[in-house]
Order: C-alpha cells, then structure tokens, then sequence
C-alpha cells in the first residue's frame, strides 16, 4: 500500500494536472506563507515526501512545479471533502 501511494504522488509531482485550466487560475495567486510553513514541514517531519522529493527534484521537476502540484491536489482533495461533507450533511 505505501509502494502505491508513494507512486501516486510522484505521478502526482511530475504530471501537469488534467484539469489545466483551474490549475493556472488557482496558481496565479501565489503561495501564501501558510503554504511556505508546510513546505518547512513536510520536508523536516514527513520521510515519505521528503525522500519522494529528493528523489524528483531537480532530475523530473523543478522545485515550483512539485509544490504548486503537490499543495494544487490537496487543494482538490480538500474541496472534494468538502462537497462531501455537504451531502452527508443535507440527508
């Protein structure tokens, strides 16, 4: 299970996401110091992305693309819980 997660985000890291359009628009805005903090974080306590970044960086991507993609899905992943939670909610 970890093997596939661990691929997952590389694929997650190094493709350009699908939904190309909402990336650049959700890009545009910059990163905001919260974000810089999880670098920080993510990189000091999470073996898991650090050896994952070590390993795409700067060989697959750059530095910007891995972060803007890696934080982009959590962005995703997050309005998915969200809209979840909303249906749960309604019933």
């Amino acid at each position: 299970m970890l093997k596939c997660v661990h691929c997952n985000v590389i694929l997650i890291v190094t493709s350009e996401p699908e939904d190309k359009e909402d990336y650049e628009k959700w890009k545009s805005r910059g990163f905001v110091i919260d974000e810089i903090k999880e670098i920080e974080r993510f990189i000091s306590e999470n073996g898991v992305i650090r050896e994952i970044y070590g390993e795409v960086v700067p060989n697959k991507v750059d530095d910007e693309s891995f972060w803007s993609r890696f934080f982009y899905r959590m962005f995703k992943l997050n309005q998915a819980e969200e809209a979840r939670a909303l249906l749960v909610k309604r019933r």
